[in-house]
């Protein structure tokens, strides 16, 4: 749902460099990389990063997309705007401090694609349960309002939003000062 939306946002993509984060299976990495872009494409997941360079092989990307796993939190990047674009699809659900990882991502990108699940009740509780059923890490919810001020104090101004039921989808882009 969100890799049509995502793919028509960033454009023109020959010769760009881009960095997802929580890339999954690689899935949006490698379209990404068949429109002729450079991408760096992280996962905490070992099992993940396993089928994603696996799907990358079989898409003949192997040449244009890396993938690592590594937490975001430890991404070793020492120069600033390396990335012309920054996904983070579906992860800001798992962050701890959302406002840090904004920051960041300011200081290495120069524009932003990103998902934000909605603070709904009915979600909140379908998530919760599939969650607590797999074992998996503390989830986070993010009113409207929430993600806009998240996005003020770090910066980033919204350039364009969408609201997908419980998601928002968010393109932004630096703020000027």
């Amino acid at each position: 749902m969100y890799q049509k939306v995502s793919l028509d946002a960033l454009g023109d993509l020959t010769g760009k460099h881009i960095l997802e984060i929580g890339c999954g299976t690689g899935q949006l990495a490698i379209a990404i990389a068949e429109r002729g872009a450079s991408v760096l494409a992280i996962d905490i997941c070992p099992e993940m990063i396993k089928y994603a360079k696996k799907n990358a092989a079989l898409c003949k990307v192997t040449d244009r997309v890396q993938f690592q796993v590594v937490d975001f939190e430890e991404l070793d990047i020492s120069s600033k705007r390396q990335f012309d674009w920054i996904i983070a699809i579906t992860v800001f659900e798992y962050s701890v401090n959302p406002e840090k990882w904004l920051t960041s991502m300011h200081s290495l990108g120069n524009k932003f694609i990103s998902t934000f699940p909605s603070d709904n009740l009915i979600q909140i509780v379908i998530r919760r349960i599939n969650n607590w059923i797999a074992g998996s890490f503390p989830l986070r919810f993010y009113s409207e309002a929430e993600v806009s001020e998240l996005l003020i104090r770090t910066r980033w101004k919204i350039h364009d939003q969408k609201n997908f039921g419980p998601t928002l989808w968010i393109h932004a882009r630096p703020a000027e000062n």
